[in-house]
């Protein structure tokens, strides 16, 4: 419950941000309050991706006011939280006027992980493993969820090249605007993307709101269908041991045809960046 609860201090947080990088645009700001994604992701499930995205946002909202000391800590911060922050480290370090200082991203990280290691007596080369294997559930989104279980070698080689694609994305993709730059982005992963989290989606949603392309009302209500699916195991088949497969085809089809969404809104805003 205390997790939950500083889940949605930092939620409120984002509606903030999301208020203040919109122009104070009081509809954006309200379509993000009252979307069902964040709600489910954060205060059903508990997944605390909420408190890097507020980080990400407010070095964005901290860059754009020329505050780039206090960008880059915010960012280091929200990458010490979570790994996945560093998918968009390239946009934020292309807009910083003093690119030496990129080097403070790595002060939250180094003092969190020796923090860590110094109250759990683990080594830094057990924590830089589990970092370094860490990776999303293979084989439940877009194509890869028809193709069910291969071998691990072939989950890390593609694993590996969708990174190495991702971050060429990254460098080609020179749009100035650091929250349309970050969102192409996020289209991006979520088309590639070899493995993947429900969770994910929380990543989405502001920049999502904050760019507001075509349809994009009807991606967060597929994206909602499709969270419910997963979430059906929990709240009605507690005793199941295994789940239906009519609830996975369901989660499998859904997933596709959001994953071919993805494909169709990404192309659009290529079109018009």
């Amino acid at each position: 419950m205390t997790i939950k609860l500083i889940n949605i201090v930092f939620d409120l947080g984002i509606l903030y941000l999301i208020y203040l990088l919109s122009n104070k645009n009081v509809q954006k700001t309200f379509i993000y309050a009252i979307n069902p994604v964040t709600l489910l992701i954060t205060t059903l499930h508990g997944q605390f991706d909420v408190i890097p995205v507020f980080f990400i946002l407010f070095s964005i909202y901290l860059l754009n006011k020329k505050r780039d000391f206090s960008s880059i800590l915010s960012l280091s911060l929200a990458i010490a939280l979570k790994t996945w922050p560093l998918l968009f480290f390239i946009p934020i370090f292309r807009n910083l006027k003093n690119k030496k200082i990129i080097v403070l991203v790595a002060i939250f990280p180094i003092f969190f992980v020796l923090i860590y290691s110094f109250l759990f007596k683990s080594s830094l080369i057990d924590i830089s493993k589990t970092i370094i294997h860490y990776q999303g559930l293979w084989g439940i989104w877009g194509p890869w969820s028809w193709i069910g279980k291969i071998r691990m070698i072939i989950q890390k080689t593609a694993t590996m090249l969708f990174l190495i694609s991702f971050f060429g994305y990254s460098l080609i993709n020179t749009t100035k605007n650091t929250v349309k730059n970050i969102y192409l982005l996020l289209f991006f992963f979520f088309t590639f993307t070899t493995n993947f989290s429900i969770q994910y989606f929380t990543w989405l949603v502001p920049f999502l709101i904050l760019i507001k392309p075509k349809n994009f009302l009807y991606l967060i209500i597929f994206i909602s269908i499709y969270l419910f699916s997963f979430y059906y195991a929990w709240l009605f088949c507690l005793g199941c041991k295994t789940i239906p497969f009519w609830l996975t085809l369901t989660q499998n089809t859904i997933g596709f045809i959001l994953w071919l969404s993805f494909i169709r809104i990404w192309c659009i805003s290529k079109k018009i960046s």
